[in-house]
């Protein structure tokens, strides 16, 4: 059963790729990457290692399921010109 999870997870962050955003498609490597560190430093099975890869694959799970849901997603306006405020800024 634990196989069959993974494999879903798997389907989800994988599925429609291209669509996904290049930050995120990038931040996957975050797993290979500990998971070769794992194979020779550590343990395979042990999660915790894999913290660091969770928001990267929780987000792009989100995505897919937003996707196969019909819930748009629309990226946040970003502020064009204008004054940049800081706290200094009187």
């Amino acid at each position: 059963s634990t196989s069959i999870l993974w494999l879903g997870v798997g389907l989800l962050v994988f599925f429609r790729w291209s669509e996904k955003p290049k930050f995120l498609r990038r931040g996957v490597w975050i797993l290979a990457v500990l998971l070769v560190f794992s194979l020779f430093l550590g343990y395979v099975d042990e999660l915790r290692g894999y913290y660091e890869a969770l928001p990267v694959l929780l987000l792009l799970v989100a995505q897919s399921v937003a996707t196969v849901t019909g819930v748009e997603l629309t990226p946040l306006a970003r502020p064009t010109g204008g004054e940049v405020r800081t706290s200094a800024t009187v």
